[in-house]
């Protein structure tokens, strides 16, 4: 290694495991600061209907998900799993204080208790949403595993509107739900503080290894 850049590399490394120590600590102070939105702005209520509704290859009817397809592949590299976003954004949440109308998310943006519903078939054949897609059967064999994240009228909601230009953000469940899931999640944040401290050791270790005159 040309000696010019073991400073460089060493600084680097320094610089690195700071950046990693920071990380590690701020997660084991303060959590990982997932929280659902307050304030004026957020809309806490019920979905009660949307533009459309579409009826669900898994479970009830939704107003807007997400439906994933995966099963035994054709071979010869051919892609194994299918997805579509399907039914309207624009729906309308009852809140406290009357109705609301929000523009959801893409589901693959939501939080809180927003779940995959699960189901395997041997068949496509009459399934809403999938039995219309095309190739499907030309790259997929059974045993096909079909999810849904999908929400329905009825289902709690927190959403707070993004900036002119960007999607808002949308937690999914009551209150008593979306804590529970919360503390259930932060649980696992050890493991990552962990991470994070033992790739910091290893930096400054680097650093100073680097930073160290030598011998000659």
């Amino acid at each position: 290694m040309d000696p010019r850049l073991k400073p460089v590399l060493g600084f680097l490394a320094f610089a690195v495991g700071c950046a990693f120590a920071y990380t590690a600590g701020s997660v084991a102070l303060t959590g990982t600061g997932a929280a659902p939105p307050e304030g004026a702005g957020a809309v806490r209520g019920t979905l009660v209907r949307g533009e459309a509704t579409r009826e669900s290859p898994v479970g009830e009817p939704f107003l807007y998900g997400l439906v994933r397809l995966a099963g035994a592949g054709g071979g010869g590299g051919v892609d194994q799993s299918w997805s579509k976003i399907d039914g309207s954004p624009a729906v309308t949440v009852r809140t406290p204080g009357g109705e609301v109308d929000i523009e959801l998310p893409r589901p693959d943006r939501w939080r809180g208790a927003a779940r995959f519903e699960d189901a395997e078939v041997e068949s496509l054949g009459g399934l809403p949403i999938i039995s219309d897609a095309t190739d499907v059967d030309e790259r997929l064999r059974p045993p096909y595993r079909i999810r849904v994240k999908a929400l329905r009228p009825g289902d709690a909601v927190v959403f707070a509107p993004g900036d002119e230009g960007s999607a808002g953000e949308l937690w999914v469940g009551d209150e008593a739900t979306i804590a529970a899931d919360l503390t259930e999640k932060e649980k696992g944040r050890w493991p990552v503080v962990a991470l994070m401290a033992v790739m910091a050791l290893v930096s400054f270790v680097l650093a100073f290894k680097t930073l160290q005159p030598s011998r000659d």
